[in-house]
């Protein structure tokens, strides 16, 4: 079974020192019940998060990446995103 994992992003900006931005990770789990406990490292390319918020909001690097698990509304992590 292949699985589909993104990470999607708001085009929003909490404007804090340092500002936020909510990330979304998604998955497609084709049916899936999604019992089983799956570890396994994913990368992203941050590229396009990296010139949305250089060309709208200018050099504020670092801003605080706020990840979300699918259909919750609290964060599970914090990341520092230095661009």
């Amino acid at each position: 079974m292949r699985l589909i994992e993104k990470l999607l992003g708001l085009k929003s900006i909490i404007k804090t020192n340092p500002a936020q931005v909510e990330i979304f990770l998604w998955h497609n789990s084709n049916n899936d019940l999604c019992d089983a406990l799956i570890r396994k490292e994913l990368l992203f390319d941050l590229t396009q998060l990296k010139i949305y918020l250089s060309n709208t909001f200018g050099k504020i690097s670092p801003v605080i990446l706020r990840i979300h698990e699918p259909l919750k509304s609290e964060p599970i992590m914090l990341l520092n995103y230095y661009f």
